[in-house]
């Protein structure tokens, strides 16, 4: 799958290599909507303004922005043909992950925090273990775009070398035990982090553009890596 990247420290010159590519993708395919990814809203409707200005054209039509996690599940749901109605319903959604986090604490947290009695006696109040279970939720998502080897060694698909002192944290072995225990159920929904594995052996098509992002997760950047190495893409 072609992936275009586009940065630099004049706003005017990669806006304008982004149209001529864009001009470009929309000759080969004049039907196909280009895809742009931009790091946050205020963007877009700068570009709306002025890819016009700076393409020979001064037309700049039918080219959908998004962010990343949005444009790379669509690009894999139009893979596996998960239709657009269909995509709350395939996806783990994060309020959905909060809600078994906090079950699993409220129905297993005897034998989950037998070594925590601290623990324990904070979330003697129901509004508290909901919190955690949020903060859990949040720690959850930023390991799986941070801290790969952490998720693929909970969930058993990769056994790299971890730092033993890591191991020996008693929290990390808690948030393994949680984390396993809510994603061990295969009936569940696939949340981004299983979508990205399995997009990564995947022959995915169409044109990403990367408009101005920075600060990228490894994890993403291994699905980009993987995903523009594909000879059939």
């Amino acid at each position: 799958m072609p992936i275009h990247y586009y940065a630099g420290l004049h706003l005017d010159e990669i806006t304008t290599e982004l149209g001529k590519r864009i001009a470009e993708d929309q000759k080969v395919n004049p039907l196909k909507r280009p895809l742009v990814v931009v790091p946050n809203q205020n963007l877009i409707p700068w570009l709306r303004l002025n890819l016009p200005k700076f393409d020979p054209s001064h037309l700049s039509l039918n080219i959908e922005f998004t962010f990343l996690e949005k444009a790379i599940l669509k690009i894999i749901f139009e893979n596996k043909n998960i239709q657009i109605y269909e995509e709350d319903s395939a996806l783990y959604q994060y309020e959905t992950v909060k809600r078994d986090c906090f079950a699993l604490l409220y129905q297993k947290q005897d034998s989950l925090l037998k070594k925590f009695p601290e623990i324990q006696r904070y979330l003697e109040e129901i509004p508290k273990m909901y919190y955690l279970a949020d903060v859990l939720t949040r720690y959850f998502k930023d390991y799986e775009l941070n801290r790969e080897n952490w998720i693929k060694d909970w969930l058993g698909l990769e056994t790299k070398n971890l730092p033993n002192d890591i191991k020996k944290d008693p929290y990390w072995e808690l948030e393994k035990n949680i984390y396993s225990e809510i994603y061990k159920d295969k009936t569940k929904p696939k949340n981004l982090f299983h979508y990205l594995e399995e997009g990564k052996g995947l022959p995915l098509r169409g044109n990403l553009h990367l408009f101005c992002l920075s600060n990228l997760s490894g994890t993403y950047i291994d699905f980009l890596k993987e995903a523009a190495g594909h000879s059939d893409s």
